[in-house]
Parts: C-alpha cells; sequence; structure tokens
C-alpha cells in the first residue's frame, strides 16, 4: 500500500514538472497610427516544432504603462509542426483597443524540454506615398525571461535631422521597475541621465529621445544608450529614418552594471 502510495505521488510530481509554463515576450507591438499617414501593426508568427505534440498557446495583450498582470489572452490551438499566422495580432487579440502600442506575452502550458515552440513578429507599415508602393518596418524577436537583465548597451543611437530614436523598455515581472538611461558619447564617457522611470508590472514603455524625461532635444550623431534598472527588463532602440520612415530595432546587449543606479 505505501509503495502505490509513494509510486503515486512520483507520478504526480513528474506530470507537474513535465507540464510547467513556457512565457515568450514580444517587447513591442502595436495596431497605431504614425506620421505621414502611416499606420503600424505587427504580425505573429508562432511555430509548434514538435512532431508529436499539439500544443494551446495564449497571446496576451499588454498595453503601454497599465498593469499587464491580470489581462486576459486569447487561446490558440496548435497541431504538430503547424504554424500560427495572426496577421494585425493586436487586433485580433484585443479588438476593443484602438491606436494602442504595448507588448505581447505568449504562454503555453505544454512546453517541453526538447519541443518548446517558436515564436517571433514583424511591426511594419505601408509606405503611405502611392508612389512607392510596399511595407517597411521593423523584426522583433519573442524573447525569454532568460533573456532579461538589469543593465544593457542600445548602440546606433542618434538623433540628427536624418534620424531619430526611441527607447523601450518591457518589465515582465510581477512589481514595477525604476529604469534610468545614461547617454554615452563614441569616447564612453556619459554625460547626460534620464529621469528615473518607472515601468508597471508585466508593462512597457517607449519613449522618444527627445522626450523632456529623457536628453530633451539634444543633437547626437551616433551613441550608446545603457539602461540601469531595479529588476530584470527587455529593453531596446527603435531608429528610424527621417526621409524613408524605415526603422531598425536594436536590442539592448547586457552589460556590466554602469552603477547608474535609482
Amino acid at each position: 500500500m505505501k509503495r502505490t502510495i509513494l509510486l503515486a505521488a512520483l507520478l504526480a510530481t513528474q506530470l507537474t514538472t513535465s507540464a510547467v509554463a513556457k512565457n515568450k515576450y514580444i517587447p513591442v507591438a502595436g495596431a497605431v497610427r504614425g506620421h505621414n499617414g502611416t499606420f503600424w501593426r505587427t504580425d505573429v508568427r508562432i511555430f509548434n516544432p514538435s512532431p508529436a505534440q499539439a500544443i494551446d498557446v495564449t497571446m496576451h495583450f499588454l498595453p503601454q504603462g497599465v498593469d499587464g498582470t491580470n489581462i486576459p489572452g486569447r487561446v490558440f490551438h496548435l497541431e504538430p509542426r503547424e504554424t500560427l499566422v495572426v496577421d494585425n495580432a493586436v487586433a485580433v487579440v484585443a479588438p476593443d483597443l484602438d491606436n494602442v502600442v504595448g507588448a505581447i506575452r505568449i504562454d503555453s502550458d505544454h512546453a517541453h524540454t526538447n519541443d518548446d515552440f517558436i515564436a517571433s513578429s514583424r511591426t511594419y507599415t505601408g509606405s503611405g506615398d502611392a508612389t512607392r508602393p510596399g511595407t517597411y518596418g521593423q523584426f522583433v524577436p519573442a524573447l525569454e525571461i532568460e533573456d532579461a537583465t538589469r543593465s544593457a548597451a542600445v548602440l546606433h543611437i542618434a538623433t540628427r535631422p536624418d534620424v531619430r530614436a526611441n527607447l523601450g523598455v518591457m518589465n515582465p515581472g510581477l512589481e514595477p521597475v525604476t529604469v534610468r538611461f545614461t547617454l554615452l558619447g563614441i569616447d564612453g564617457q556619459p554625460f547626460l541621465s534620464s529621469a528615473p522611470l518607472v515601468v508597471p508590472p508585466r508593462s512597457m514603455q517607449q519613449w522618444a529621445l527627445t522626450d523632456a524625461d529623457l536628453f530633451g532635444g539634444i543633437y547626437v550623431a551616433d551613441g550608446t544608450i545603457i539602461a540601469d534598472s531595479t529588476a530584470p527588463v527587455f529593453t531596446w532602440g527603435s531608429v528610424i529614418d527621417n526621409h524613408s520612415g524605415d526603422a531598425i530595432f536594436v536590442r539592448g546587449v547586457a552589460q556590466q552594471a554602469s552603477g547608474a543606479r535609482q
């Protein structure tokens, strides 16, 4: 009898640990109107690489500046080796919201050690010019909690007549996070720091480099941003060509803490 109870308890433990939920985060996404008649939206792709195991994934849209801890999501089913195609994902997952920017959290309760789901996204717009049809935008990866860091470097940052830049932070944790940005010149010397900025739990914030809370109207030919936070976050820059409107996504790279703590 004792042996039966022990085996049952062991089996229950194995089942519990083998069905650990897997979370991934697309740190910035949107369905939002932009400059020059553009409309930015995010397409998401999710692939189930398992040859045998079907999975369910839940997508949550987490609006900018809002505590996203208890925001419900939409469930999608993927058969083995199936790819889920979700165009204009914000409109699909959060149809009641309009003209919004935020992040996307993707959960799966069927993540397996050898068969983890794969996800990525593209945020883009039409050219807005009938003489130059087509689209342009930026690839944004789906990140795991292990990719979050308390200190990150963001390269390719510039604000010039031909280029502008945004900075973003996504907080995957369950508590608010405070972040401060330090702007370095190419010589590595810090010459400006932002105000301390608070990001709610499971939410994101994005700022233009010219915002008063960051660095105002400063001219930057080419610089690096160091982002220091009170807990691990995802950090990025979005650098936009002012003539074509084309943008690149620059993911923050973990680095040794700079000491610019709050």
